[in-house]
């Protein structure tokens, strides 16, 4: 059980938070890829409102005044960044959404147009970022769970006064329109209200862009006037959004004032919100509730579509209560976004990511929905909604738009028994730990410190060549979500166990063959001619040495490898790195580029080693985003790289193990190398000289590019797609690693005997 006592704000807690927000903001942004709008700068503090300006994001903490698990409020407030960040500052035209404001404040439009305005606005653009970002999706999902029961828990069983009635009215549209579960209000009026307003809240929602969306808004609001007419309420509709009541509906605050700064800013920026294609709301019926959660609560399931949280009854519908999750890349095979689940993608996200990763669910098969009887299965991508982000691509999720359901209370108690939700909660209390490394300046800035994950870091010279080890600092801006690194494994799995168990077995010395002329052991029945002669009939298997082993994954980093061939090299390490954390190798994960020219006095240029995953660093959280963002920088001296990493394997890891150098690349190195050679012909040279060494260099070709003229011999393959990684670097693999093996067991030269 999480503990309950309210959550401190402390300047230390509001900087890390800060810091952590602001890296997932230019994820979710789009930044990287050009399409989104910058943020300026993120505000974390206790009198902060969740809101945005259109250049900064405000976001509170605590994330709700009575919140109480401090995992619970990282994920609560990833997930109203990505509302901001993906949602609003992507999606919304807050020029569109100004005229409503500037229509109530001249006094031309109804006072609560407004109010719906962001009622509709935040569902529409909560759908579409679940649809870009599935692990920001899954932890919005988690968020409103969350939300809806800290909102039921305030209404639920209430009596409500004849003044009240009008004000919760709007909260039951807000909670069918944005929770997509029926209303809790048991209030006559409300309920014949919510009955004439429900059939329209879907067309409200599936609108192109905010201007449709306005309309939307009106339709329900001019139903609505029909319970509610204004003269008769007396102003008690108005503020509805700022009621306790309301805690647990709306991610954010955007008062007027801020859609007025927003809009100035989209203008002063000549920025524009996308407008989207309606067939991506083509299953958004399907998620609204057909009819209000009291109701459902004494009687029979609430037909298809419906989530709702707390029903007791038998039989949720056909579309009920989803946490389910397709592959990677959308088939409905049941398997999960995430690997064992994720702990939160994020898409990042998870990131991601995801900050995407990066917090997902297992999804083998179907998961349970909700406290009812029926089942769902894992869904189809829409392939319509696969978007790009970053510097590659963002893969589709396959997680439904309804939330999922759940109980009262928080972390452990509300989501217990459900896989995902643990699973996020899980990563979360590690990212809280990674919280704990951070260093802040004086004015609140996060310090990165670039040589504190890895005893390698620094800088060495080889014949007048810089080599630089380092914390690659373009991931400052942000990495890739979880939901990335987990899209690739969950996808490659097969794969992934097949190579892990042929290292496996090769790595423990595994040989069919035996030693013969024994006295005791298996009959040996190509000696049965012996038996007159002899009692050594028998033979044993071979005992071998125990055999560790110690890698370096090497990504070429150079400028040909940038946007496609960056993205698979990264998805490339992600099977790697799975496949040695099988087999519990020591291994590195590194990308290397060069640079040209004299720098601070080195002749003959410099080649950066970025680190991804350090050595003596476990596979967190943090490492594997690093792993799984793609880079590209400018040229590739690949001879000093290789050499490198061979000399890399004898630093780390036990003592005699065995050592292996993956490299993974596009093709031909291009960048500075020593006097009078050219960067081929170093390279060249540098495996002619590991040739005598007894560690194992192996070449992926990726995207089908044909390394065997460097690597002829020593192990390469060629890759088409990262699908087949790991079934087509198998048998070039067995046949390079038994090389390896067979080296330690050469019989000296007989002029050495």
């Amino acid at each position: 059980m999480a503990n309950q006592t309210p959550i401190k704000a402390t300047p230390l807690k509001c900087n890390q938070m800060k810091a952590h927000l602001t890296k997932l903001g230019r994820v979710l942004s789009g930044e990287y890829d050009g399409k989104g709008r910058k943020i300026s700068k993120v505000h974390v503090g206790p009198s902060q409102p969740c809101a945005t300006d259109g250049a900064q994001v405000f976001i509170s903490y605590p994330i709700t005044p009575s919140i109480t698990d401090e995992r619970m409020n990282l994920l609560y407030s990833e997930a109203v960044m990505a509302h901001e960040c993906a949602g609003h500052l992507r999606y919304t035209n807050f020029n569109a959404w100004k005229r409503v404001t500037d229509g109530v404040k001249r006094g031309d439009e109804d006072r609560l147009l407004h109010d719906f305005v962001n009622i509709v606005e935040d569902a529409r653009v909560n759908y579409l970022l679940g649809q870009d970002f599935g692990g920001s999706k899954k932890r919005l999902d988690l968020a409103q769970d969350f939300m809806m029961a800290q909102h039921k828990k305030a209404v639920t069983g209430r009596v409500l006064a004849d003044h009240e009635v009008p004000k919760m009215g709007v909260l039951a549209i807000a909670t069918e329109v944005i929770l997509g579960v029926g209303h809790f209000f048991d209030n006559d009026k409300i309920r014949t209200m919510m009955n004439h307003v429900r059939p329209h809240i879907a067309d409200a929602v599936a609108s192109v862009d905010t201007s449709e969306a306005v309309k939307g808004a009106r339709t329900l609001l001019d139903i609505y006037r029909i319970h509610f007419p204004e003269d008769e309420c007396g102003g008690d509709e108005y503020g509805a959004t700022k009621t306790p009541e309301a805690e647990g509906i709306f991610a954010d605050d955007m008062d007027m004032d801020y859609i007025t700064e927003a809009a100035n800013s989209q203008k002063r920026n000549k920025q524009e919100a996308e407008k989207v294609q309606r067939k991506r709301f083509k299953k958004i019926a399907e998620k609204m509730p057909t009819s209000d959660s009291v109701e459902d609560a004494d009687g029979d399931g609430a037909g298809e579509g419906e989530s709702d949280a707390d029903a007791d009854a038998d039989g949720q519908g056909d579309e009920g209560n989803e946490a389910g999750d397709g592959d990677a890349q959308g088939d409905n095979d049941g398997d999960s976004f995430a690997v064992d689940g994720e702990g939160q993608g994020e898409d990042i996200g998870d990131a991601e990511s995801g900050s995407g990763s990066t917090g997902d669910g297992d999804g083998d098969g179907a998961d349970q929905g909700g406290d009812g009887d029926a089942q769902s299965s894992s869904k189809e991508n829409d392939s319509d909604t696969n978007q790009e982000s970053g510097v590659g691509q963002m893969f589709g999720d396959n997680h439904d738009d309804g939330h999922m359901a759940g109980g009262e209370g928080e972390g452990d108690a509300i989501f217990g028994g459900i896989d995902y939700a643990e699973n996020m909660l899980a990563e979360a209390a590690n990212m809280l730990d990674e919280f704990e490394d951070m260093e802040f300046d004086d004015k609140g800035e996060l310090i990165e410190n670039e040589y504190k994950w890895s005893d390698s870091y620094g800088e060495t010279e080889d014949q007048g060549h810089k080599i630089i080890t380092q914390v690659n600092k373009a991931w400052r801006k942000g990495l890739y979500p979880l939901d990335k690194y987990n899209t690739v494994a969950s996808a490659n799995k097969t794969g992934i166990k097949k190579l892990g168990r042929e290292i496996e077995r090769l790595i423990k010395g595994a040989d069919s063959r035996f030693s013969t002329h024994h006295k005791r052991g298996k009959l040996d029945t190509r000696r049965l001619w012996a038996v007159k002669t002899s009692e050594r009939l028998f033979q044993k298997p071979k005992e071998h040495e125990a055999f560790n082993l110690r890698c370096v994954v090497l990504i070429d980093a150079s400028g040909s490898m940038h946007g496609r061939r960056a993205v698979m090299a990264g998805q490339a390490a992600v099977t790697l790195c799975e496949a040695l954390e099988q087999v519990g190798a020591d291994y590195e994960v590194v990308d290397f580029n060069s640079s040209n020219g004299a720098v601070d006095g080195y002749e003959y240029g410099a080649t950066y080693i970025n680190v991804r995953k350090a050595a003596n660093k476990a596979l967190d959280t943090r490492a594997k985003r690093q792993v799984v963002t793609p880079y590209a920088g400018s040229q590739n001296s690949d001879g000093y790289a290789v050499k490198w990493a061979a000399n890399r394997t004898k630093q780390f890891g036990k003592d005699g193990a065995k050592r292996l150098v993956f490299i993974i690349s596009d093709g031909a190195p291009a960048g500075p190398s020593p006097h009078r050679m050219g960067a081929s012909e170093h390279l060249k040279a540098v495996l002619a000289d590991l040739e005598n060494d007894d560690c194992l260099l192996f070449s992926v070709g990726i995207c089908g590019m044909n390394t065997s003229q460097y690597y002829g011999n020593h192990g390469h393959a060629t890759v088409a797609d990262v699908t087949t990684l790991a079934r087509d670097i198998i048998m070039p693999f067995k046949v390079a690693i038994k090389r390896l093996i067979n080296k330690g067991h050469r019989r000296p030269p007989m002029e050495a005997l």
